[in-house]
């Protein structure tokens, strides 16, 4: 975390040199507070796994909804031969 006095420090030094809207959003990147964190790369590597954890979930249920919607269309359209096979002789 970068104190108050060291964020106004770094603001008005680079201010004239690059503008004050360019070195305000350098320092959106720098927490303000003892509250804000900046994210680690341990943090986003939990997140990042939490993340593909949920889409291999769906995945899987889409995958076995599939397996399941398949074998019953079969099913279906052999039923559906049959009949017409019965109703054409």
């Amino acid at each position: 975390m970068l104190s108050e006095k060291s964020r106004s420090r770094i603001f008005t030094g680079f201010s004239p040199i690059v503008g004050e809207e360019a070195v305000g959003e350098m320092l959106a990147h720098y927490p303000a507070t003892e509250g804000e964190q900046p994210v680690t790369k341990d943090h986003l590597d939990a997140r990042l796994s939490q993340e593909i954890g949920a889409l291999r979930i769906e995945l899987h249920k889409g995958i076995n909804r599939i397996l399941i919607w398949i074998p019953t269309a079969m099913a279906a359209m052999s039923g559906l031969v049959v009949a017409l096979v019965r109703v054409g002789t």
